[in-house]
């Protein structure tokens, strides 16, 4: 098993499939990042090179043991050692969290998740829905059948809620990634015996880059993984045998492990998974199943005690799984339909078929997806100019007998990437963010690559050049690497980090209705929504559609009072030449495209010029609100509808100076000058 997973890391974190496969996801940062493995390698391998040949003409230089004495002070230290390092580790993610992503939802994921943390605070499962949704809908946000919840399982936002409840949402993260630490740091006392290694291990994940920056975010595959962590620490227990050092209560290695223990780990075992099933399904049922296996085989092998286990393990799952099913029912009317099916339909989930963009998920396709997974882990995990799994590949492939943890975890995460291979999304943001649960297992054979050689017997200047690689390695990657990095992320999303609320108050804003100028594009898709059009078809519409040609239907389909069936049928006689779009240079959105030839309507010019002058993100304004301010989306003529509703009260207007990172602008918003182009614009209506 751990040489397959080694030939796996090789062929799909080495080789760029992707690249190879016509159509569909390519890595075209390859090339580059392979120079870069070239340049870093000769580094590395030289200067393992100058420390193998050193070890062996003088070995006295290279006193070996000081590692070990730290680690067996490690081992000593208890849970006090291991607090230590998570606090530690937990103060760096709250740090990145502050200055690296600016404590705020940069993603629509973690924005549309803080809405229904919200919402979960208030002690409802939902808000009521307005009037008009459309002037405050958002992609991943339900607002239909006189509710509105976002479309992820409810675990992630209870997770979130606790920081709302705290007024520290911005602390979930690092927190719940400190106790992840924590229970990894005990797991390693319990699942491997060299001090060294296991310390290694500890260290490499609480402060590899990937991990460091995920947790610092609000993404829920942070407390996912924390709870698939602690149910590793609790599965360890239980399945420990009951002469072994594993009792709850104590730290003393003599202490045995005492039937009730067994089962109370067992059921904790369950619970834990249980609460990660409802924060990431999908992931939670890949370490799930070997969980299963492996208990049910003790109970079919051992006695009362292990069938105990089991069927307290299955208690534990289904406590929190049943909460979700609950949720799910009061949100979608269905226990088993979640959010996003209800809004995306059949075509969300798991398998090949079509995706909601439109395009084919095939076989090809996940193998496109769980490649670049792996590749992108070969920089983002540790940050090092040399490929960041080969430590970790090294030593899978010259393992002889990996333990029964061992093939619980290589099971767990080879389940984990399958199951990726047949979900249609491509998750990247702060790195591969759906492979998460990988880096505290590749930590692990990270650091027992040197222990490896040297149960291979391979000579000892051999193993200390590979220490002086990886040390090299690591040290290039964070003095010349990670600051990259950092300053790639400090200067992206920018315009996902305003404190609007903050912003109005020095604008003098207060009590007002805040019309938000979005772009061109997502006004389009906006209005689709509103005449009814489907989430999925007005994806398929929108980029397979004449931006112009498409905002000249919407217009007479919304002034004849028609709906979703006008648009659909509308769009047929000019969706044909969609291969053919072209974008026009100098706009700053580049998602629309016109068909060469387009004579723009005055509309579409004017939509055009409106983005030039700047728009800016309306997700983020979904969290804002104080001081009485509404805000809302601007939909130019379909502004009246909440006009009416709300006469007297100031009005503004809200955009962004048209540069990267430009300032957020709150103009007084002229009623007569906005109902006099609206009159234009009904006027030019065909």
């Amino acid at each position: 098993m751990a040489q397959f997973a080694a030939l796996l890391l090789i062929v799909l974190g080495l080789l760029p499939l992707a690249n190879w496969i016509p159509g569909g996801h390519a890595a075209p940062w390859f090339a580059e990042r392979l120079r870069l493995w070239a340049s870093g390698g000769a580094i590395v391998v030289g200067v393992a090179m100058i420390a193998t040949i050193t070890a062996r003409r003088h070995p006295t230089w290279w006193r070996g043991g000081s590692w070990s004495r730290i680690a067996a002070r490690w081992r000593a230290g208890e849970r006090r050692s291991d607090g230590a390092i998570a606090l530690a580790a937990g103060l760096l993610y709250a740090v990145v969290s502050r200055v690296v992503l600016s404590a705020k939802p940069l993603l629509i994921d973690e924005v549309i998740q803080l809405y229904q943390a919200r919402i979960f605070a208030g002690g409802r499962l939902w808000a009521v829905a307005p009037v008009h949704p459309e002037f405050t809908s958002s992609m991943h946000l339900l607002d239909w059948g006189g509710k509105v919840y976002g479309q992820f399982p409810a675990g992630g936002p209870a997770m979130l809620a606790i920081g709302t409840l705290l007024h520290a949402e911005w602390l979930v993260g690092p927190v719940a990634a400190a106790v992840g630490v924590f229970a990894f740091g005990r797991l390693l006392r319990l699942i491997e015996s060299r001090d060294g290694v296991a310390l290694a291990a500890l260290l490499l994940l609480a402060f590899a880059p990937f991990s460091v920056f995920l947790d610092a975010s609000m993404m829920n595959h942070v407390t996912e993984t924390t709870w698939l962590l602690l149910a590793a620490l609790a599965l360890a227990h239980a399945t420990a045998p009951r002469t072994a050092a594993t009792a709850w209560a104590s730290d003393r290695s003599e202490t045995p492990v005492a039937q009730g223990a067994t089962a109370t780990a067992a059921l904790l075992c369950g619970l834990a998974l249980g609460i990660a099933a409802t924060i990431r399904p999908l992931d939670a049922v890949s370490f799930a199943i070997p969980t299963a296996v492996w208990l049910l085989i003790r109970a079919v092998r051992g006695g009362a005690t292990e069938l105990r286990a089991l069927f307290l393990s299955g208690v534990g799952v289904a406590i929190p799984v049943a909460a979700l099913l609950a949720v799910n029912a009061a949100q979608t009317g269905h226990p088993l339909e979640f959010g996003y099916i209800a809004m995306w339909g059949k075509s969300h989930e798991l398998g090949f078929h079509e995706a909601p963009w439109g395009f084919p998920h095939t076989p090809a396709r996940g193998l496109e997806l769980v490649n670049l997974y792996l590749l992108r882990l070969q920089s983002y995990f540790l940050e090092t100019p040399v490929p960041s799994l080969l430590f970790a590949t090294g030593a899978l492939a010259l393992t002889r007998r990996p333990t029964a943890f061992d093939r619980w975890a290589l099971a767990g995460s080879g389940l984990l990437l399958l199951s990726y291979f047949g979900y249609w999304h491509d998750g990247f943001y702060l790195g591969p963010r759906f492979v998460l649960p990988l880096a505290p297992w590749l930590a692990l054979w990270t650091a027992r690559f040197p222990a490896t050689l040297a149960e291979r017997q391979v000579a000892l200047p051999l193993q200390r050049g590979a220490v002086a690689a990886g040390i090299t390695a690591l040290l290039m990657g964070a003095t010349m690497l990670l600051p990259l990095r950092v300053e790639q992320y400090r200067n992206g999303m920018l315009s996902m980090r305003f404190d609007v609320d903050a912003l109005a108050r020095q604008a003098g804003v207060r009590g007002a209705l805040v019309f938000a100028r979005e772009s061109w594009g997502a006004q389009l898709v906006v209005r689709m929504w509103a005449l009814g059009v489907s989430r999925v078809d007005a994806e398929r519409i929108y980029r397979k559609s004449d931006a112009c040609k498409l905002e000249l239907l919407l217009g007479k389909v919304e002034q004849g009072g028609g709906g979703a069936d006008e648009v659909v049928h509308g769009v047929e006689s000019f969706r044909g030449d969609s291969a053919k779009l072209v974008r026009l240079r100098n706009t700053p959105d580049s998602t629309w495209g016109i068909l060469p030839g387009t004579q723009l309507a005055p509309r579409c010019v004017r939509r055009i010029v409106e983005d030039r002058n700047g728009f800016t993100a309306f997700s983020p304004l979904l969290l804002a609100g104080k001081d009485g301010n509404s805000y809302v989306r601007e939909l130019h003529a379909r502004d009246t509808l909440l006009l009416n509703a709300a006469p007297g009260r100031p009005l503004f207007l809200l955009t962004q100076e048209p540069t990267v990172g430009g300032a957020l602008r709150f103009v007084p918003f002229s009623l007569d000058s906005a109902r006099a182009a609206w009159i234009t614009e009904a006027a030019e209506t065909p």
